[in-house]
């Protein structure tokens, strides 16, 4: 119970830090186009307008500080296509949001559902309700994964099959 209170920190934090990791290559191709002053003015225009959010969470809880990072980074991938993306590379805004799409349908249908199970948690004990919340999130998953990207699903089945067979 004591780690309870940490899991909006955590939950919001990851979709801060998954936002990070699909913008951290954006460095390497300011390096290859020679455009790192692009790089310099995202800086200082983040560095402006990061403290706003952190302020405005930190009047009410450090879950809403979290809350506030994860929100503007989501905002910000608009902004960081404009300011970086588009004049390095010849990528429309549709291009560029169209590769997050499948994540975050996935992140929604096991949000929905992490969401709904532990509604519930009142009645059940906590390892079977992570039990079941793993079976629920793998079978949605895979449900998800087999409707938006069938290629991918039948890499995987056939990764699984060539390891169970190989051992």
């Amino acid at each position: 119970e004591a780690y309870v209170e940490g899991a909006v920190v955590l939950s919001a934090l990851a979709i801060f830090y998954a936002v990070v990791s699909v913008s951290n290559p954006i460095g390497s191709l300011q390096v290859a186009t020679g455009r790192t002053d692009l790089g310099f003015y995202w800086t200082i225009f983040r560095l402006i307008l990061t403290p706003i959010p952190i302020y405005i969470g930190a009047l009410y809880s450090i879950n809403m500080v979290a809350i506030a990072i994860s929100l503007l980074s989501l905002i910000l991938m608009i902004p960081l296509w404009f300011i970086q993306i588009k004049p390095m590379i010849a990528l429309r805004l549709n291009e560029y949001l169209k590769h997050f799409y499948k994540p975050l349908l996935l992140f929604l249908a096991l949000s929905v559902t992490h969401i709904s199970l532990i509604h519930y948690e009142i009645s059940m004990k906590i390892v079977l309700l992570n039990v079941l919340s793993m079976i629920a999130f793998l079978g949605i998953y895979f449900t998800v994964l087999r409707f938006i990207d069938e290629s991918r699903f039948q890499q995987f089945f056939h990764l699984l099959k060539t390891a169970v067979i190989n051992k």
